[in-house]
């Protein structure tokens, strides 16, 4: 609500139009009604409304105590609004001179202001002729909607005792007139600004993020958990007033949201459909992965629609995904274990078994039995050896190719790594092209690749104590070749380190096996590509792995 000064100036105003402008009444009263009808839709409050009207009439015709009291026409309870002023501020009998249960005796054939001892004598319902005498009640301005009664404004006596003159009720006629149709049009105003806020809370309790924009691609609205997103993103200082009305790529900006705007503008001409999964948002520890939905929607007579994006935060779901993964790789792992185990055991009691006969015959002067037996012994041992080697056997690796996109592997596998801990620490930085075209990949051993590179980029920027961490990972076309570019900012390696890279068990990490490595070279080689490292001591790494267009 305004403060009283503000509605003493507004009614003020009014009654110096009234006072000072020799015009036509009618000119008046519509002047009147346009100094309404902003106030009203600055602040769509009927008690508002209702308080400047009454003093409006209060100023102009020197009156000390007058009330209105109004319904709503399309209302089926047609509940009265009663507001009062002066000796009348409480009086609340006159909310029943416009309720429908005394309609029956009070039913006003024409739309002229009354003077109440003129109507007292013709009306012959006793509750009305009570309420009417009730206050000292001098005149009665009906406010008449079709042949319907909307309301009705009540006066008291003037300030100075003195009698309305048949001018001044013309006056109030003419006014009543002006201002029944912003009191109709008010009510179904405040009905759309109600149902306008009851929308919007219901926007602001959805958990979706959810960004409108116009047809020039400007920001027109955020919700509450779409402002939360962008403060756990951005900072705090972000906020709806801080962003609206600004341009898409200016609130999705490329140092938060990375290849967002490449992502949605492709969705929006149809590449990948109105959904964008697993994107990507944010660093550190406020990473976040979203699942983009996108909505155009149409505007009769724009040439463009409006454009909804929601966002749907799925980082829990995918540190869910990777807990569950990590456990069923353990129980893997565990089953894996028990079955090499059970070999193994199986080997080495046939050895013990051999070594037990060895020392029988050799203590029986038998050697003959004795090297039979070590025999044997060596036999099984040969096999023990064929088992743990074919268990470290990467060179049967099969590759199942099927059409894929390389830039959508690449966003998959970094949706999965964004969550994981070792990675929070690092910034991973994309750039895709855009227009890469489909090819004929294995994508679950793709991924596999990704993973073990990546694993190892981040264990060479740990070990280069980087205080930022910084990973990157570009897609470009080149002849007749696809180029993936991973780089890091780690500690590098030596040239005689790059030259048996892929050789195996070959590693420097503490507790590594260097078989990871070994699996990418022969993936790459699956695919008909090759590998190319780039890198010097202390200057970080570039991997870069061409894959054949056909």
């Amino acid at each position: 609500m305004k403060q009283v000064s503000a509605k003493n100036e507004s009614s003020q105003n009014l009654v110096t139009d009234f006072q000072e402008h020799n015009v036509d009444k009618h000119i008046i009263a519509l002047d009147s009604l346009s100094k309404l009808t902003r106030q009203f839709a600055d602040n769509p409050d009927f008690n508002e409304l209702l308080e400047i009207i009454l003093y409006t009439f209060s100023g102009q015709f020197a009156v000390g105590s007058c009330f209105i009291t109004i319904r709503d026409p399309q209302s089926r309870i047609r509940r009265s609004i009663y507001k009062g002023m002066g000796k009348y501020k409480e009086r609340k009998s006159f909310e029943l001179l416009g309720s429908p249960e005394i309609d029956s005796g009070f039913i006003l054939k024409n739309t002229k202001t009354y003077r109440v001892e003129d109507l007292v004598n013709r009306i012959n319902d006793e509750v009305t002729k009570r309420i009417l005498s009730e206050g000292n009640l001098k005149v009665l301005v009906p406010l008449m909607h079709g042949n319907s009664l909307l309301g009705l404004i009540g006066f008291g006596d003037k300030l100075r005792n003195s009698e309305f003159e048949d001018s001044e009720l013309e006056l109030m006629t003419s006014i009543s007139h002006a201002i029944t149709p912003l009191l109709v049009n008010s009510f179904l105003f405040k009905e759309i600004s109600d149902l306008s806020n009851w929308y919007h809370e219901i926007i602001n309790n959805v958990k979706l993020g959810v960004f409108v924009f116009d047809e020039n691609r400007r920001l027109a609205g955020v919700n509450e958990a779409g402002c939360n997103f962008m403060k756990n993103i951005c900072g705090s200082e972000y906020s709806e007033k801080t962003i609206s009305n600004k341009k898409i790529e200016e609130v999705f900006v490329d140092q938060y949201f990375h290849s967002w705007i490449s992502r949605i503008t492709d969705s929006l001409r149809g590449v990948g459909g109105d959904l964008v999964e697993n994107a990507i948002a944010g660093s550190g520890e406020s990473k976040k992965v979203f699942n983009v939905r996108i909505t155009s929607i149409g505007r009769v007579g724009h040439e463009k629609g409006d454009l909804v994006i929601t966002l749907d935060d799925m980082t829990q779901q995918k540190q869910n995904e990777q807990k569950m993964f990590d456990l069923e790789r353990l129980a893997d792992k565990g089953l894996m274990a028990a079955s090499i185990s059970h070999e193994l055991n199986n080997f080495l009691g046939l050895i013990l078994a051999g070594v037990e006969l060895t020392q029988a015959s050799l203590e029986r002067s038998r050697s003959d039995d004795a090297n039979t037996s070590l025999e044997k012994v060596k036999g099984n041992i040969s096999k023990m050896i064929r088992y743990t080697a074919g268990l470290m056997d990467y060179t049967r690796l099969e590759t199942n190719k099927q059409k894929a996109n390389l830039n959508e592997i690449i966003t998959d596998v970094l949706s999965f790594l964004a969550v994981q801990r070792r990675f929070s620490r690092h910034s991973i930085k994309t750039e895709l092209e855009s227009a890469l075209p489909t090819l004929g990949l294995d994508a679950d051993q793709i991924a596999q690749l990704l993973l073990n590179i990546l694993n190892n980029a981040s264990d060479a920027i740990s070990e280069a104590k980087q205080n930022c961490g910084v990973i990157k990972i570009k897609t470009v076309l080149s002849g007749d070749s696809v180029v993936l570019k991973i780089s890091d900012n780690g500690a590098g390696m030596s040239n005689e380190v790059k030259e048996m890279l892929f050789n195996k068990q070959l590693t420097t990490k503490p507790g590594g096996h260097g078989y990871g490595l070994v699996t990418c070279g022969k993936i790459v080689k699956n695919h008909g590509g090759r590998i190319e490292i780039v890198s010097q001591p202390g200057a970080g790494t570039t991997f870069e792995i061409h894959l054949p267009l056909k």
